[in-house]
């Protein structure tokens, strides 16, 4: 990552600033925060046998790496991302070309794993093709899925097939989302700040501000949650309430919106944003797959480890721990 302390500006000058390492990757650090968290997820992705692959190695060694791949002729995949002086990502600029040789093949030899498991979690860095594959596998064994958008040229991938049905989680950001509404032809603008709310986080009964939802949720027939990242705004819930509303219309899905905090770190202490957004979602997850019927606990977590993300160069820190569960 680069950080820069003064007015940056594309004019091929060289600016003072810091650079910091950190391992990354949306489904490296959701696993990541997953094992610190208490869970045993298991990593399916890809990296070279080069300095970086080293690098990955010496970080993750309290992870488990057994079923990565290591390709000796392909470069492990690297961001280098731009932040602000206040610790916000500008741009990004990346080598995901190994990702292309996590196949359906490659993913079929864990067919087993994933039958087994309680949640499968995927990203956008897949190939369309790979990502349906899964997805028709968890669909097969009835095993719920979470998709991370991971970022807006990636946010449609998985709904230009018809796996994306398996989809019980959606977690994207606003922009991502608003892509999702672009492919889907969703009529109704989506909202670009949260509704009035009641002082519990639930929305006033106006079905303007929930005719969007409640069209995207017809268009997703597995859907069971979707958590929309809204940075300084906090996060927004928008959850389904039964089974019996699945083939039902727009106006008549049973459906609960709740809105929550942002993370309590102050300008001056964010360090850095890239991370946050992931470790929000495996807080969430963790919760999920370990049977806390309150939603809003699992939230309180993603949000405990997302403050820890953003004061950390780190995209997932060591602060978060097991210890958090209390």
């Amino acid at each position: 990552m680069a950080s820069w302390n003064s007015d940056f500006q594309m004019n091929g000058a060289t600016y003072s600033g810091e650079l910091f390492m950190s391992c990354g990757g949306v489904g490296r650090n959701i696993a990541d925060c997953l094992t610190r968290l208490g869970s045993d997820p298991i990593l399916l992705s890809a990296i070279g046998q080069d300095a970086s692959a080293q690098v990955v190695k010496k970080h993750c060694t309290h992870m488990d790496l057994s079923y990565l791949l290591e390709l000796p002729q392909s470069a492990t995949s690297g961001y280098v991302g731009l932040l602000s002086e206040e610790g916000q990502l500008r741009a990004g600029v990346m080598n995901m070309d190994i990702h292309s040789q996590i196949t359906a093949d490659y993913v079929s030899k864990y067919e087993k794993e994933i039958k087994e498991s309680s949640m499968v979690v995927i990203d956008g860095n897949l190939s369309a093709e790979t990502i349906d594959h899964v997805l028709a596998l968890a669909g097969r064994y009835n095993v719920p899925v979470w998709y991370e958008p991971t970022d807006i040229h990636k946010a449609a991938k998985p709904f230009q097939k018809e796996g994306y049905k398996f989809i019980s989680y959606l977690s994207p950001n606003l922009k991502e989302l608003q892509v999702i509404r672009s492919h889907f032809n969703i009529p109704e603008r989506l909202p670009s700040a949260l509704p009035s709310l009641h002082s519990d986080g639930t929305i006033p009964h106006r079905g303007g501000d929930r005719d969007f939802y409640h069209h995207l949720f017809s268009f997703l027939p597995g859907l069971r949650l979707l958590l929309v990242k809204m940075g300084k705004s906090g996060s927004f819930v928008v959850q389904r309430a039964g089974s019996d509303c699945r083939n039902g219309s727009p106006s008549h899905q049973n459906l609960t919106f709740k809105a929550h905090l942002a993370p309590n770190v102050p300008d001056e202490a964010v360090v850095n944003v890239s991370g946050s957004g992931d470790c929000m979602a495996a807080g969430v997850i963790h919760g999920l797959i370990n049977g806390w019927q309150d939603i809003d606990r699992s939230i309180s977590l993603g949000t405990f480890a997302a403050s820890c993300s953003l004061r950390s160069r780190q995209t997932v820190p060591a602060a978060i721990t097991s210890a958090a569960l209390n």
